[in-house]
């Protein structure tokens, strides 16, 4: 549970970053690209799926008709495989980059899509630092209801380790 709680900031900063791609026109350029955005549709909407009701049924709150266990797990096999389906559709293109070894090379190749090549905004360890304080502090206040250990930061969590009889439906 903890660790779903902390995939929270981590999916949501990868929809921010990758949104204004989602906004390109003409949407479609070739069967490669529909393939791509169509393993990101499923990608994303899974995960979204996933999280909100994995985060949902931590307060025992169900809002759905479906049953909760079954898709939970379900949709995290359809996850796993949107996944390697939009790794294979990219393949082509991250062993190309991988490839590329002279620094003539890398000096043409834009450093970011989205800007031309300009660096803007926030730096990029900066970034990804704040995200992953992010995820651990709330891995961290979510995993005192597994280890007494944590107990003391346990502020997320619905359960409280030793206060009562924790047996799940």
């Amino acid at each position: 549970m903890a660790t779903g709680i902390a995939a929270i900031p981590l999916l949501l900063v990868k929809l921010w970053s990758v949104f204004p791609l989602l906004l390109q026109w003409p949407p479609v350029k070739s069967l490669v690209q529909a393939l791509e955005r169509a393993t990101i549709a499923i990608f994303v909407a899974a995960s979204l799926l996933q999280l909100a009701s994995g985060l949902l049924n931590t307060y025992k709150w169900y809002p759905w008709t479906f049953p909760f266990r079954q898709t939970h797990y379900w949709m995290g096999w359809v996850i796993v495989g949107s996944l390697a389906l939009h790794i294979a559709v990219k393949l082509p293109v991250i062993a190309r980059h991988w490839r590329r070894t002279s620094p003539e090379t890398q000096e043409k190749a834009p450093r970011n899509k989205l800007d031309g090549g300009q660096r803007t905004g926030v730096d990029r360890r900066a970034f990804l630092a704040t995200i992953t304080a992010s995820s651990a502090l709330l891995a961290l206040t979510t995993a005192g209801q597994s280890f007494a250990w944590l107990a003391p930061f346990n502020i997320f969590a619905p359960r409280r380790k030793n206060t009562a009889t924790q047996v799940c439906p």
